[in-house]
């Protein structure tokens, strides 16, 4: 049973948070970096505008435990993915291999990890406009019709795997025919 929603995870009765909230867990991260005693594993870029992790094997072991729950997929893989997630982007022209940069994420100004918040909840309120409140929509009729939401779903998926194969069928014709011309 769930107990209630907390920007947008559920909760299970008598379980402890698995995740930290995206502005607790932006801060946990600004305060790992900022911490002079991680400069060896994590630290600001020479700009403060950046920051660098210089040892991900270790960071993995030793720090990434602080913002992340322990699960099995909990690795640096997924925290770079999480700081994507937020905007915060590789830096692709930088000597250091994980370095990570957003405008709002710089040294001295912690306060600014709001704005980063507010960008990426504006951006999931998009994506549920676009595509999930309409789907919830076209399930409301067809339950008002006297369907039910189960065989809605199940409906939905199979128009989704004939979309697919039929995508699949073109592909591999559109690919013989080069294959055939190219001869």
């Amino acid at each position: 049973m769930f107990r209630g929603r907390a920007r947008g995870r559920a909760y299970a009765r008598g379980t402890v948070r698995r995740t930290l909230p995206p502005l607790e867990f932006l801060k946990k991260t600004y305060e790992i970096v900022d911490d002079p005693s991680t400069d060896s594993v994590i630290s600001w870029g020479q700009n403060g505008n950046s920051f660098i992790v210089s040892n991900p094997e270790e960071f993995a072991r030793n720090l990434l435990f602080r913002l992340l729950p322990p699960t099995p997929y909990t690795n640096f893989r997924y925290f770079t993915l999480k700081l994507k997630g937020y905007g915060l982007e590789k830096v692709e022209q930088s000597e250091h291999e994980w370095e990570f940069a957003n405008e709002d994420f710089v040294r001295g100004h912690p306060e600014r990890l709001k704005n980063i918040i507010d960008i990426y909840e504006a951006r999931l309120e998009s994506i549920h406009d676009l595509h999930v409140k309409p789907m919830i929509d076209r399930m409301r009729s067809y339950c008002r019709a006297g369907g039910n939401a189960v065989t809605f779903f199940k409906e939905r998926r199979e128009e989704r795997y004939r979309e697919l194969r039929e995508s699949m069928e073109k592909e591999a014709l559109a690919n013989a025919l080069e294959r055939q011309c190219n001869v």
